[in-house]
């Protein structure tokens, strides 16, 4: 069974969209709480970000990522747990105080802050942007799919997200949120060995 047929390789991208909808809702939350409500916002603008630089990477260097998915698919899910979890802690971290913007003195630390929350964020949702707009250019003959299951995991991380909110403190929940991804590399292994053995 060769890679484009392979219909397995449908599952991960409802994962990942599930996971990469889920995490940007739960850090929304996170921001809000932790910080000013406003500043929630962040989050949405470095998501786009990450898609948006991911989709300018994928479209420039098409062909060498079409041949290496069989390397990359399995690959990304991993960074993205590590990328997650590694981005999370920093943002815990972050010395942000909005009040100092506000001050003369101040401010230009507040600055360089705000811009480490992006860097602490931005690889996440650049790989979820690598990993589904690959399987876009892997699965061109099934866009129709592969965009239904794309938008319907999605909507099942938001649905998802909104539950455990009643259930997990929210300065955990974009940490648990990513646990699915640890799953997803698993649905290769079937195919590698099939496809060695073929």
């Amino acid at each position: 069974m060769g890679l484009r047929s392979s219909p397995r390789y449908f599952f991960p991208l409802f994962v990942v969209s599930l996971v990469s909808v889920s995490y940007e809702i739960s850090l929304t939350r996170y921001f809000a709480i932790a910080q000013w409500s406003e500043y929630g916002y962040w989050v949405i603008s470095i998501a786009m970000g990450g898609f948006a630089a991911s989709g300018v990477v994928i479209s420039l260097f098409k062909d060498f990522f079409s041949r290496k998915s069989p390397i990359i698919l399995p690959l990304v899910p991993i960074l993205l747990m590590i990328s997650g979890a590694v981005g999370f802690f920093l943002v815990t971290i972050n010395p942000f105080n909005p009040l100092e913007l506000q001050n003369s003195f101040l401010w230009f630390d507040q600055v360089i802050n705000i811009g480490k929350y992006y860097l602490a964020l931005f690889p996440f949702f650049f790989l979820s942007g690598v990993y589904i707009g690959l399987i876009f250019v892997v699965f061109q003959e099934d866009i129709p799919k592969v965009y239904a299951i794309d938008l319907v995991g999605a909507s099942f991380g938001a649905v998802l997200v909104l539950g455990l909110m009643f259930w997990v403190n929210p300065f955990q929940l974009p940490a648990i949120i990513i646990l699915p991804l640890a799953v997803v590399s698993l649905c290769f292994i079937p195919l590698e060995i099939k496809n060695r053995n073929a």
